[in-house]
């Protein structure tokens, strides 16, 4: 299979993995993990992350078009949280992927 066949049929697996393959990005996301399901603001997120409002929204965006964050309007505020479909769509990936233990040792 080509890397753009790949590309194709594994676009999701590919925008997950831009998206973790940025520090601040993963930054966003311990703050994010760190506060449960109660969920953050912009404001909230950037000043955890130590990141100014644009940067935080910049790095939001990507990690909710990679289906790692929902952000669900509350009142005046869009509230952040973790998706944990996301990660279980990235997890289910991985066991897919990886050859299992066993089926090496007696492949």
């Amino acid at each position: 299979m080509t890397a753009m066949q790949w590309a194709d049929a594994e676009g999701e697996v590919l925008t997950v993995f831009r998206a973790l393959a940025n520090a601040e990005r993963l930054a966003v996301l311990d703050v994010l993990r760190a506060c449960g399901s109660r969920g953050m603001n912009i404001s909230q997120v950037g000043e955890a992350a130590e990141l100014n409002r644009f940067t935080a929204s910049r790095h939001l965006k990507a990690l909710c078009s990679a289906g790692l964050v929902t952000s669900v309007r509350h009142n005046q505020s869009v509230v952040h949280r973790l998706d944990p479909a996301g990660f279980e769509r990235v997890e289910d990936w991985l066991y897919e992927t990886a050859p299992s233990a066993e089926a090496q040792r007696f492949g």
